[in-house]
């Protein structure tokens, strides 16, 4: 019978039992180029989740499997739309995904970890824009060699577009701007105070 560890992270990072904190926790890869990924929604555990999370109102925002000697880490954020994300919805799409993945991965010890995706979330795929519409982000331009930061106000195929914009560099403040997703080394959620109210 596979065991399954439940951990529930309310805007914090993520525990490393599995080697992930490499990849979750900022100032460990903060000196290496990284660049946003791609199509995480076309990968096949997303694809089986994904409808089944937002059946309960809730979308999903990344999910990666780190497996090690036996074991398999599945870790998921999600979040609410329009409101606070809870505890209450962690355990919902714990027990939504849980019977699923004992049967993939039968043979081996699969733990668990859902959380949500906390006020300064960094933004792994470029899919991630398309669920914070309205939210701020703060983004590394390659083609400005520097932070600004903005609203998402619309996203296309290769680019967003950004309002209330702020040049950290320059100081400058623009009312609207279209950023490449190609240029975007580095992006995060901005919270401000002045902002609210901003989903978590």
């Amino acid at each position: 019978m596979t065991r399954f560890g439940y951990l529930i992270m309310i805007q914090t990072g993520f525990i490393d039992y599995w080697g992930i904190a490499e990849r979750c926790i900022p100032f460990l890869w903060s000196n290496k180029t990284r660049m946003l990924s791609k199509g995480i929604q076309e990968t096949p555990l997303f694809v089986t989740f994904d409808p089944l999370i937002k059946a309960v109102n809730l979308r999903l925002v990344d999910l990666s499997v780190f497996e090690s000697r036996g074991h398999v880490g599945v870790n998921l954020v999600i979040m609410a739309e329009n409101r606070n994300t809870t505890v209450e919805d962690c355990a919902t799409v714990h027990k939504i995904v849980a019977p699923r993945l004992n049967v993939l991965y039968d043979t081996r010890e699969v733990g668990i970890e859902v959380s949500t995706p906390g006020l300064q979330r960094n933004l792994k795929d470029v899919y991630e824009f398309t669920l914070y519409g309205g939210k701020r982000v703060r983004i590394y331009s390659t083609i400005l060699k520097g932070w600004i930061s903005g609203r998402i106000e619309s996203v296309q195929e290769n680019s967003l577009t950004l309002n209330d914009v702020f040049v950290e560099d320059t100081k400058e403040q623009l009312e609207r701007k279209s950023v490449e997703f190609d240029e975007i080394q580095k992006a995060k959620l901005d919270y401000r105070w002045e902002d609210r109210p901003h989903g978590n």
